[in-house]
């Protein structure tokens, strides 16, 4: 599926990326040929150092997930990935995405203990692999939360205690009750349209054969190297071509292509791009196409997406038929999304993480979600108070 040059105790050496996504990835020294069978692992630990700053830190363990887990939930979306512990009492794990030189995410001991309970209990993915069973409780544990907030909201607007007590209660309702409504509602359209029932096939990944006469560029020698892959089995003027970044950059890519013997080729990301699309898609050779390279995420195309840069390809007759291409891993990253799940992309966002509130910084976005959260606690034992004090 790949070969990617890359760097190992300052030696070049090449990743080779096999079809099946799982198996373990080859790494050759760039110029003896050797195998180095250790080579994913310690280019894992030597990604991991680099991304935490501390060259000389201590590794105690090292591990390769090939799924997700609790640790590694599936909002992190890569696999397979390694998992790096460096040694401390906080027991620092990092998750490194080798093949895309790509630092996913890190937890210790306090985080993943909160990982799993978050998964457990309000996801509850104890119901793993029953899925319509999980959909219907939590579906009925949500309505009934809904319509438990519908009551309390009808109530607030109907009575008008006069106790001290009953007006806290009251002036805490109007707070919590947009929250009320509004977390259980988005959460119960996420949960649907995030099921892995709704979930299309991912789209295959381009793969080839390497053979005979495949010379690097020579125009390359002496060039700095920030990226430097190989390509092939989705057209442009080869089926196999290689692609060169001179500088690491998240902006548009300026990359060259060669050909497999080494020759310039008259071609761009765009129409690697683009040719990936018309493989993946089955799109016709003169189907129009508006195109878009995307640097930064957006509504359409959000931070849980993970890839960037990516080039967002769009049939002029099928607007909705957007497919977001990343060039530099020859892979379909992503579609639109379509109707509601249209909806719960913003909705989810926006509504239920509050993302409207992010101009204001991700420390005060969290502290109003918290206060608003005990705001709710407090109106609920409030009125639970009430209801047993009117009873006796």
């Amino acid at each position: 599926r790949g070969l990617i040059l890359s760097e190992l105790n300052n030696r070049a050496v090449w990743l080779v990326r096999p079809v099946d996504t799982d198996a373990p990835l080859t790494v050759l020294d760039a110029e003896t040929g050797a195998r180095i069978v250790t080579g994913e692992r310690d280019r894992a630990m030597a990604l991991a150092r680099h991304f935490r700053g501390q060259p000389d830190a201590k590794i105690v363990e090292t591990e390769r997930l090939t799924a997700f887990r609790d640790d590694y939930p599936a909002v992190n979306r890569i696999v397979p990935v390694w998992r790096v512990r460096f040694a401390g009492p906080e027991q620092l794990d990092y998750y490194i995405d080798v093949p895309g030189n790509r630092f996913m995410t890190a937890a210790n001991a306090p985080r993943r203990v909160m990982l799993s309970l978050f998964q457990h209990l309000h996801t509850a993915k104890f119901l793993e692999g029953l899925e319509p069973l999980r959909l219907v409780l939590l579906s009925g544990l949500l309505l009934a939360i809904t319509a438990m907030s519908v009551t309390g909201i009808v109530m607030l607007l109907r009575w008008r205690g006069r106790a001290p007590l009953r007006r806290w209660h009251r002036w805490l309702g109007y707070v919590a009750a947009p929250a009320a409504l509004a977390w259980p509602l988005t959460g119960l359209l996420h949960l649907w349209t995030a099921s892995t029932l709704s979930q299309p096939a991912p789209a295959p990944a381009a793969e080839f054969a390497i053979t005979d006469g495949l010379l690097l560029p020579n125009t390359l020698i002496g060039q700095p190297i920030a990226s430097l892959t190989l390509h092939g089995g989705y057209g442009g003027e080869a089926p196999l071509a290689w692609r060169y970044q001179p500088t690491r950059t998240t902006g548009p890519a300026e990359a060259q292509w060669f050909s497999p013997d080494g020759l310039a080729l008259d071609q761009t990301d765009t129409d690697q791009a683009v040719s990936l699309a018309r493989q993946t898609q089955g799109w016709a050779a003169d189907r129009a196409l508006e195109l878009e390279t995307l640097t930064r995420f957006r509504p359409d195309y959000g931070f849980d997406k993970k890839r960037l840069p990516v080039v967002a390809i769009t049939p002029q007759s099928a607007p909705d038929a957007t497919v977001y291409i990343s060039v530099t891993e020859a892979i379909v990253a992503a579609r639109r999304d379509h109707g509601l799940k249209t909806l719960d992309a913003y909705a989810f966002d926006i509504v239920h993480k509050w993302s409207f509130a992010d101009p204001l910084g991700k420390v005060v976005r969290d502290l109003l979600m918290s206060l608003c959260l005990l705001a709710l606690m407090a109106t609920a034992l409030i009125g639970i108070w009430i209801g047993r004090h009117r009873q006796t």
